[in-house]
């Protein structure tokens, strides 16, 4: 048996993550000791082990309890292939992105209505998210800061907005 601050260091939970697993059902200890610690057995640190297992692939808690509450693997089986189908859709939306990016440098920077056209395109693919249109303005901001100002340049922005903007 492990107590709560024994099986977070194993896992690299703070005990505060595992008494709020334990408030929400996900979690509980198998029983508390004469001390008042609560203690984990080999079960429950299975257990704990399929949560993490299930939050490192992007499930939120609410699919974890319900995978490891449900009676059979089948539930955990949909949950994980539903999972792996967006993952695929995102891998393959970034790719087209990615395309787009490429043509946008190789292509004269220069031609207002093709750079405009490009980023429509690419605002179209990405428009699903805003968290994926921050992602890729501060990836595309980061990798190429020089090619970023010549789109803004060509977008109307002055060189005091660009500048803020490479700042931010």
């Amino acid at each position: 048996m492990k107590t709560i601050g024994q099986i977070g260091k194993l896992y690299g939970l703070s005990r505060s993550t595992l008494l709020y697993y334990d408030s929400i059902r996900l979690l509980s200890p198998s029983s508390v000791g004469e001390n008042g610690y609560r203690l984990f057995s080999p079960e429950d640190e299975r257990r704990l082990s399929s949560i993490v297992a299930l939050k490192n692939v992007g499930l939120p808690l609410k699919e974890v309890k319900r995978i490891l509450d449900a009676s059979s693997g089948r539930q955990a089986e949909l949950t994980l292939m539903k999972k792996l189908l967006a993952i695929n859709d995102e891998i393959e939306s970034l790719k087209n992105t990615q395309k787009l990016i490429v043509g946008m440098l190789k292509g004269s920077g220069s031609r207002r209505e093709q750079v405009l056209q490009n980023l429509k395109t690419l605002i179209r693919r990405f428009r699903a998210k805003h968290s994926d249109i921050k992602k890729l303005h501060a990836q595309f901001k980061t990798q190429s800061p020089e090619v970023f100002r010549t789109v803004l340049n060509e977008l109307g922005f002055t060189e005091e907005e660009a500048d803020r903007i490479l700042d931010e």
